[in-house]
C-alpha cells in the first residue's frame, strides 16, 4: 500500500492490467486493474438529468502504462463471449460490433481520448442504472456497486465512501460486459460491479467542487426605498 500511494503522490502512470476472471455465453467478468478514476458516482448514483426516475452509478476509468496490452486484453476477451454469446448474432454482425467498439473516439466504443491534467489519455466508462417509479422515493440498487479499500475493508457509511472514492483516486474497477440489442442498436456494455481503492491521487480538476463544504450564502434582507438612493 505504500508504494501505490507513492505512486500517486509522485503522479507516476501505474500499469492498467485488463484481467478477465470469467467468460461465459452470459457475459465477461474483469478488473481494470490499476487504473485512475474521473467522474465517480460510486457511492451514490447521479439522477438522469433527462429522466428523474433513473439514476446510475458510474465512473470513468482513465488508463496508465500498459494501454495497448490492455486494450489487446480485453479485445480478445470480447471475442472469445461473442463466439458463444447467447445473442443470435452472425459472423457479419460479431465483427461490426467489435469494429465499432475497439474503434477509439467513435460513436457508441468503448474507449475515448480525454485530457486528464493537460494530458491525453485512453479511458473507458462503467456504469450500472437504478430506476425508482416516482420522485418522492429514494434509488434503492438491489446490488450497489461493492466498494472496498486495498486491506479488504469497506467504508462504514456513505458519508466516508463519498469522501474516499473521489476522482484522480487509483483503483480496481470490477466490471461485467455484456452484448444489448436494443432497437436496432447492438453493441457491448460495461456495467460496474465495484471499486478497489488502491491510493489516493491528486484530484482531476473537472471533478473538483468549488463550493465543498461551504454552506449557500443567506440572502440579505430586501432593501428599503431609500437604501436605494
Amino acid at each position: 500500500m505504500a508504494k501505490k500511494n507513492q505512486i500517486a503522490k509522485e503522479g507516476v502512470k501505474p500499469n492498467s492490467v485488463f484481467t478477465p476472471t470469467e467468460i461465459s455465453p452470459k457475459g465477461v467478468k474483469a478488473i481494470f486493474g490499476g487504473v485512475r478514476l474521473n467522474w465517480v458516482y460510486v457511492a451514490t448514483p447521479k439522477v438522469d438529468n433527462k429522466n428523474p426516475l433513473k439514476s446510475q452509478y458510474r465512473v470513468q476509468a482513465i488508463l496508465g502504462n500498459g494501454e495497448k496490452e490492455f486494450i489487446a486484453g480485453l479485445k480478445k476477451a470480447c471475442e472469445q463471449y461473442l463466439r458463444a454469446a447467447a445473442v443470435a448474432w452472425g459472423g457479419d454482425v460479431r465483427e461490426k460490433v467489435m469494429k465499432k467498439m475497439f474503434a477509439l473516439d467513435s460513436d457508441g466504443s468503448f474507449f475515448k481520448t480525454v485530457q486528464i491534467d493537460g494530458v491525453d489519455a485512453v479511458a473507458i466508462n462503467a456504469h450500472s442504472t437504478v430506476a425508482r417509479t416516482s420522485e418522492s422515493e429514494p434509488f434503492a440498487a438491489k446490488y450497489p456497486p461493492r466498494l472496498v479499500y486495498a486491506d479488504g475493508s469497506q467504508p462504514t457509511s456513505t458519508a466516508d465512501a463519498e469522501k474516499d472514492f473521489v476522482s484522480g483516486i487509483y483503483a480496481d474497477v470490477a466490471v461485467y460486459i455484456a452484448a444489448y440489442d436494443v432497437d436496432g442498436s447492438k453493441g457491448l456494455s460495461v456495467y460496474l460491479n465495484g471499486v478497489r481503492k488502491l491510493a489516493d491521487g491528486e484530484r482531476i480538476a473537472g471533478e473538483i467542487d468549488p463550493f465543498a463544504g461551504t454552506a449557500p450564502t443567506a440572502l440579505p434582507a430586501p432593501l428599503k426605498a431609500k437604501a436605494l438612493l
